[in-house]
């Protein structure tokens, strides 16, 4: 469902290339050219990908490349590519997102495993309205069955929830529109606040005597 929730947030903008970082295995890059056919997926891995290089021998719009991704990719990005991240996650990944961003060229960038409860997960959700997970309680209801053996569509009640929120759903993927993009300087200055924040009510919790960690988790 993580490949519906890309294809279907940018199939409207019929990008020419999809750039992605860390090849692993090379299954992401084959799914983006299967639903891209007619675009240029390259991967971009700091370590020669031997298991991707079998795995997409015969998929001629796949190109790979060895290098450090966010050595090459600022570089490499052009007007109106698709961008996937993987390989860095939380604050490292959005960092990266946003120097990307930044260049106005990416239309979107996607990053992998952005887990509910997680402390980048909570900075995306508190300042960046138009941020999109693919564990989303209406996405994961109509299209969870993708991610399972069975055909059928489950019903609403049988997406796990916990209270109000979703229970951690797979390898959550966050799409980070064009329009969300944060200049490096704003980035450090919400980062340093939101932790000047959690450092104050830590430091309250310990003059209430009470756990200072309560305030610091997540």
């Amino acid at each position: 469902s993580e490949m519906l929730l890309l294809s279907g947030s940018v199939d409207h903008l019929a990008p020419k290339r999809l750039v992605e970082a860390r090849s692993e295995a090379g299954q992401s890059a084959l799914h983006l050219a299967l639903c891209y056919p007619d675009a240029t997926v390259i991967s971009v891995d700091p370590f020669e990908p031997e298991l991707a290089k079998d795995r997409l021998s015969d998929v001629e719009n796949v190109e790979l490349k060895e290098g450090k991704p966010d050595e090459l990719l600022p570089e490499m990005v052009e007007q109106d590519d698709v961008v996937l991240i993987d390989g860095a996650s939380g604050f490292a990944a959005l960092r990266f997102a946003f120097e990307l961003l930044a260049t106005g060229k990416p239309s979107a960038v996607f990053i992998h495993d952005f887990f509910a409860g997680s402390p980048a997960r909570k900075f995306v959700e508190e300042n960046l309205p138009h941020a999109f997970f693919s564990d989303d309680p209406a996405f994961v209801s109509q299209f969870s069955y993708l991610d399972s053996n069975s055909k059928e569509k489950p019903d609403l009640a049988e997406v796990p929830m916990v209270g109000s929120e979703p229970e951690r759903y797979g390898s959550t993927f966050v799409c980070i529109p064009r329009s969300e993009s944060f200049s490096a300087r704003r980035f450090a200055w919400l980062i340093w606040k939101r932790g000047l924040w959690r450092r104050m009510e830590g430091l309250k919790r310990v003059l209430q005597g009470r756990p200072a960690d309560v305030a610091l988790a997540g």
